[in-house]
């Protein structure tokens, strides 16, 4: 048992506001401390703000009181952008160093008993948050060849923190593309 994106139900349902939980990782992973123990979770998902690469690429977001961060303004508005868009050291970006804190802390607790994930962007989702999920679904229809590009930096960002997450202990590193969903692409 193993509910998806618990760390923000988690903080929500403890109180937490978003904005504290990144700036005390160790705040965070207590509170997941306290709903992992109190549910009995076979599985902890240990690295939840799975959008963070997002930011750090420079698309604002809306941080709300409690819940994931959304992104509201996009980064890429030609193929252009996509081709010079440059990637930057995750790591050094304030929500990444968080979130890597409080998993660090929770696969420390939880690692030898629990099966720990870490949860990444599929690089749809990637390209959705980078383009705008609406143009690029438009684009997928009137300019596919526009998309392959946007797509292929999609891709390099997904490399990058794919090995990124590799040195985390964890067991599992789930890949969710929730914008290539049915619901989205039908």
């Amino acid at each position: 048992f193993c509910p998806p994106f618990q760390g923000f139900w988690a903080l929500a349902n403890a109180g937490v506001k978003t904005i504290d939980s990144i700036n005390n990782p160790e705040m965070a992973a207590k509170v997941q401390f306290e709903a992992i123990d109190a549910t009995a979770m076979d599985s902890v998902q240990v690295l939840w703000d799975w959008l963070f690469p997002i930011e750090a690429m420079g698309c604002k977001v809306k941080i709300p009181e409690f819940g994931t961060i959304g992104t509201v303004s996009h980064v890429i508005n030609s193929t252009e952008d996509a081709e010079n868009l440059e990637i930057p050291d995750f790591r050094k970006f304030y929500r990444c160093a968080s979130a890597f804190k409080s998993a660090d802390i929770l696969i420390d607790r939880y690692g030898k008993d629990h099966y720990t994930i870490a949860a990444i962007p599929g690089p749809f989702t990637i390209a959705g948050e980078l383009r705008g999920v609406e143009t690029l679904l438009y684009d997928c229809m009137m300019d596919p060849e526009s998309v392959e590009v946007v797509m292929k930096k999609a891709l390099e960002i997904g490399k990058v923190l794919l090995e990124m997450y590799s040195e985390l202990d964890v067991d599992a590193i789930n890949v969710g593309d929730p914008t290539t969903s049915g619901d989205m692409m039908c």
